[in-house]
């Protein structure tokens, strides 16, 4: 597998240990979940998506990383709780 098809195949993929987005490097794939931040090997051409496998990237090397596709899950989940607050409101 060529970095192009693991490439075509990211939205597929998913981290096995919080089901974040991965992305794909030449030598790895990586979480964009920033309470995740690991790093799954690739090894000869093939992703290994195991978490015993994976690498804790400090979090300055996990943002240089993933740069602008950092995710905070804590956000997420705040903004998540208030869209659910104001649909069950507007379904009383």
């Amino acid at each position: 597998m060529s970095e192009y098809d693991l490439a075509s195949l990211s939205d597929l993929l998913a981290c096995p240990e919080c089901q974040g987005q991965l992305l794909v490097t030449i030598e790895s794939l990586v979480c964009t979940e920033r309470m995740c931040r690991l790093s799954f090997p690739v090894r000869e051409r093939i992703p290994v998506l195991l978490t015993d496998e994976a690498e804790l990237l400090e979090e300055a090397n996990w943002h240089s990383v993933v740069g602008d596709r950092a995710v905070d899950s804590g956000t997420a989940r705040s903004v998540g709780e208030i869209e659910t607050g104001a649909d069950e409101e507007n379904e009383l």
